[in-house]
């Protein structure tokens, strides 16, 4: 009968792995945290933002399959997008608009570009952020709405890492989405306290730890252009 068993060096690999993300957690977890709040006005107002979104993208693929070829349902697509931008411009939720880097991907060596087909990213004051994956134009307008994410963070990694809670040049998108938040954004009864923890030592953040499921986490490119700040 075979058997199928991790060699020893990837054995010792993966607990050396296992075992420094315990010390990191350890670590973090060793300093105070705080939680972003959210009102319940704001999650009706996310909550109609998704709706809107679901709708147009419901119009959207009821149109493509009356349209002939790739090339055309890509023109559509597009078209839809333009009008999703400027439906999220209007919005006044978002305190960022911001766009990162398509060409040259999350590496941090290589000079910073700017594509007609970088990820557009709306984000409000408490971080809660909203992604137009434009590369994926060409698969259809479901692939480009992504969903909300519960709280994005920035990394600068110059010359020391550090995690910052605004957009920054050069800095790169980290975001995170839980199941309580979620439940929450489609309930929209009552206001939400994050299950992400963002653990400080007095004005540096050190890390971010979990109370709840974390739905999904995302690592990002690096921020090209901050479009708006209010």
């Amino acid at each position: 009968m075979n058997s199928f068993a991790p060699d020893s060096g990837f054995a010792q690999a993966f607990g050396q792995f296992k075992n420094k993300q315990e010390q990191e957690f350890s670590e973090i977890s060793k300093y105070p945290f705080k939680n972003e709040v959210i009102s319940v006005d704001d999650l009706k107002k996310l909550k109609d933002i998704q709706d809107s979104l679901n709708n147009l993208i419901k119009d959207y693929n009821h149109n493509a399959k009356l349209t002939g070829s790739g090339i055309q349902k890509e023109s559509l697509c597009q078209q839809y997008i333009v009008s999703i931008e400027k439906f999220l411009d209007n919005q006044n939720i978002w305190k960022y608009k911001f766009s990162t880097d398509s060409l040259s991907g999350g590496g941090t060596e290589e000079p910073l570009n700017k594509s007609v087909l970088d990820s557009l990213y709306y984000m409000s004051e408490s971080g809660i952020s909203l992604r137009l994956k434009l590369v994926n134009f060409s698969k259809g307008l479901g692939q480009v709405v992504q969903p909300l994410m519960e709280k994005t963070v920035f990394e600068s990694i110059d010359q020391l890492i550090q995690i910052k809670e605004n957009p920054e040049v050069g800095c790169v998108v980290n975001d995170y989405a839980s199941e309580e938040f979620y439940k929450a954004l489609n309930e929209s009864t009552e206001n939400y306290k994050s299950v992400i923890n963002i653990h400080q030592d007095k004005d540096f953040i050190k890390g971010l730890t979990f109370s709840g499921s974390i739905k999904h986490k995302h690592l990002g490119d690096r921020v090209n252009q901050v479009i708006f700040s209010h």
